[in-house]
């Protein structure tokens, strides 16, 4: 007896004749049959091998548990493509040329999207073109029970892209995504590969939402956390409307002209720094491009907050040069109206004519009222203190201790005042994420982004729980203990005041310089800004950071309101992980290029925050390649903008002294680019064949 079942668009699957019975009970090897089974078929009788007891397999009394097995199904005639089994995403596999879609235009080959059956190999063939997305799915599963295992053993043949992680070919920023497993939305156990599938592009994944995120407790062989942190999206999406865009976005990529133009025309800024030397100069090139950034985000949200709270800065500046100071940030602003007039924006330039006033005021020690600040009405006060003060507090941080530089040689450093620099820039840095950590979570009302950044630093290094491990390079003060203990001791006091100085209530606190306290006193964060309803919350997140040095924080966890970050790769079990929500497509970010300068054979970027081991896409006329991946060895400045870059292959140093123009671009792992990867675009030249652009 025959049967034929139409099966997804005219595939067929014939069950001809009855199988060879099966005898009941196991089997020796030599009595083996076919696998193929009719579908009236009884089942096959199967013996469990290895049999190991769990922690879940038996009851609290120590009973073994009984259980009904819950089964999908477990013959391999029935196959892939069936209807009653399987899902499909699109329904309708579709295969369609170049010339027919417009957002494949000049992508070589027909683009397929969908599944199909392959009868010679019993199997279904899931294709994804350019861009999209094929799922093939069971229509039944079972919903995670504690005490059940799950179990599943299927049969799967993934392609992977040609080619070798090597200088055979360009890095893919738009690389084949195929997964494979059990899970639904939300929980799961799944592989998946990525590219060329070598290396770390393949992934033993564990997604879930019950997900312990920060397990204090021993657990299982003896890791303390379980699964590290695993971070927390945002609790909404908040839709910022922003004004001014092409007056600020011109404002940003013009900022090095501006600048020059303000120390080259004729003026009386001009002519005081010239008096400077190189140092000053330095620090005035930098408090020239922290105004420009407080211009720009001015303009973007409204208001003058960014500006006023940039300008309080300037209370801890040498006020010997104030009228010179004045000077040079006046020449700045008419050589930005100037700028933004050219480019019709007189608005907008208007709008910088009075914010340069409160800087050129400040400058000439005349401090803002800080009741008349206009605060942007789409974000909070707190943020935009830290988008700033992150920024002067890790300067006041980094030159407040003093460095042992006697090493130096043995190093590897020229000198001693590069090794200090150095140094300084670690702390800089540190306290940046700090200051970051500590906001977010006065805003999201929680501890968790501390405690995330804390654990960075230090935490119990061995399955015994008897030793620590500070986690990033520290000195030791006189007194025997990290000089990080001191470091951001100061930062609280910066941020809440210190009793032992200024006046009695605490709300002030001294500057200090190279570990001696000065004359000068200053109003703390919490008491100039009057979000003294904040110091107690405050105050504890500070001490989670101090303390954790010498005693790894083994507290709760509160997860706030704001997103905190978590750990994308971990080890677990001998396992590579990661979190699913790392290729969510709704977290993937538009590419973006920033202007740079060349200096010395470094680049001075228009924006900051970039790190040592990043990798960058150089474009321009200079003496590096255009279009090639560069990676980052070395971060300096103020705003983590200043990197000196190396050849990815043997790290060969690749400095930028020549050319007029120049650019780069942070590559976002997993990007949709725009313009693809296609011949020519952004100086790549693609290795692939027209076969290559549908994967399976």
């Amino acid at each position: 007896m025959s049967s034929v079942n139409n099966i997804n668009n005219n595939n067929y699957v014939v069950n001809v004749g009855r199988t060879t019975p099966v005898d009941p009970g196991p089997q020796p090897a030599s009595k083996s049959i076919p696998v193929v089974v009719s579908t009236d078929q009884e089942a096959v009788p199967v013996v469990e091998q290895n049999k190991i007891l769990s922690e879940v397999s038996l009851s609290l009394l120590g009973i073994p548990r009984a259980e009904v097995a819950l089964g999908i199904f477990a013959d391999v005639n029935t196959y892939d493509v069936n209807p009653s089994e399987w899902s499909s995403e699109p329904e309708q596999r579709k295969n369609v040329a170049a010339t027919e879609v417009t957002a494949y235009t000049d992508i070589p080959g027909r683009q397929t999207t969908g599944v199909s059956h392959l009868p010679e190999e019993s199997g279904a063939l899931v294709e994804a073109g350019a861009d999209e997305t094929a799922v093939l799915t069971s229509k039944r599963f079972f919903r995670y029970q504690p005490g059940r295992v799950s179990a599943a053993t299927f049969g799967i043949k993934s392609s992977t892209s040609v080619g070798a992680l090597s200088t055979a070919r360009p890095a893919v920023r738009n690389p084949t995504i195929k997964k494979y497993g059990i899970f639904d939305k939300f929980d799961g156990y799944y592989w998946e590969t990525r590219d060329t599938a070598f290396g770390d592009q393949f992934a033993v994944v564990r997604r879930t939402q019950s997900i312990i995120r920060s397990n204090p407790l021993e657990f299982g062989n003896g890791q303390l956390d379980d699964y590290a942190l695993a971070g927390k999206p945002p609790a909404s999406t908040q839709t910022i409307t922003m004004s001014f865009t092409a007056a600020s976005k011109a404002l940003t990529k013009g900022r090095f002209t501006i600048i020059e133009n303000a120390i080259t025309n004729p003026s009386t800024g001009k002519t005081y720094y010239d008096t400077l030397d190189a140092t000053n100069q330095a620090k005035c090139d930098r408090d020239m491009d922290l105004a420009i950034d407080a211009y720009v985000n001015d303009l973007r949200y409204g208001g003058d907050a960014y500006t006023t709270v940039n300008a309080t800065t300037y209370r801890t500046a040498d006020g010997a040069n104030s009228a010179g100071e004045t000077a040079l940030h006046q020449a700045l602003t008419v050589e930005i109206k100037t700028y933004l007039d050219a480019l019709d924006e007189t608005v907008a330039s208007a709008k910088t004519d009075t914010l340069g006033a409160i800087i050129a005021a400040a400058a000439g020690n005349t401090q803002p009222t800080i009741a008349n600040i206009t605060w942007p009405t789409q974000q909070s006060k707190l943020e935009v203190i830290k988008t700033v003060y992150r920024k002067y507090l890790g300067y006041l941080v980094s030159v407040s201790q003093a460095y042992d530089t006697t090493d130096y040689a043995d190093l590897n450093y020229a000198d001693a005042a590069e090794y200090e620099k150095v140094l300084k820039y670690k702390c800089l840095r540190d306290v940046k994420f700090a200051v970051d950590a500590y906001f977010d979570d006065l805003g999201g009302q929680g501890n968790a982004a501390t405690i995330y950044n804390a654990k960075r630093y230090y935490f119990l290094d061995d399955s015994d729980k008897t030793s620590s491990a500070l986690q990033v390079y520290s000195q030791t003060d006189t007194n025997g203990v990290i000089s990080e203990v001191a470091r951001h001791t100061y930062l609280k006091k910066l941020l809440i005041g210190d009793p032992a100085a200024g006046v009695a209530d605490g709300t002030q606190v001294a500057i200090e310089v190279g570990n001696a306290v000065t004359a000068t006193v200053i109003d703390s964060v919490v008491d100039l800004f009057e979000i003294e309803s904040n110091k107690t919350a405050l105050s504890d997140l500070c001490d989670i950071t101090i303390n954790n040095f010498t005693t790894p924080y083994q507290g709760g966890i509160t997860f706030g309101t704001n997103p905190v970050f978590g750990d994308a790769f971990i080890i677990r079990d001998g396992l590579l992980m990661t979190h699913a929500a790392l290729y969510d497509p709704s977290l993937l970010k538009e590419k973006k290029r920033q202007v740079v300068k060349a200096v010395d054979g470094n680049l001075v970027c228009e924006t900051g925050d970039l790190i040592i081991g990043q990798y960058v896409n150089y474009y321009g006329d200079g003496n590096l390649t255009d279009g090639k991946t560069y990676k980052i060895k070395k971060v300096d400045g103020h705003k983590s903008h200043i990197i000196t870059l190396v050849d990815p292959v043997d790290d060969s140093a690749a400095p930028l002294n020549t050319g007029t123009t120049h650019s780069i671009e942070t590559p976002v792992p997993f990007i949709f680019p725009k313009d693809g990867e296609i011949p020519g675009t952004n100086g790549y030249e693609n290795t692939f064949t027209a076969a290559d652009c549908s994967e399976t």
